[in-house]
């Protein structure tokens, strides 16, 4: 989902979704104590340099937040 998609538009599945995300990471954070070098590599908190090629990502600001997101997965509702 883009970061700039309102959440009004968003349809049931897409909260389903999110929330269901969201637990993982959270569990994911839990069991690693919270320490980050620990996590996936693939995490996005690792390479958020705008030259990765898989996914490609772009950045924008997003409610006076800095936001890195991948245009190619993240399409606007």
């Amino acid at each position: 989902i883009h970061p700039n998609t309102d959440a009004s538009n968003l349809k049931e599945f897409d909260l389903i979704n999110i929330h269901s995300k969201m637990l993982e990471v959270f569990e994911l954070a839990i069991k690693k104590q919270a320490k980050y070098h620990t996590y996936p590599k693939n995490y996005l908190l690792f390479d958020r340099s705008l030259e990765r090629a898989n996914p490609p990502l772009s950045v924008i600001t997003v409610g006076g937040r800095t936001t890195y997101y991948s245009p190619e997965l993240q399409q606007e509702i």
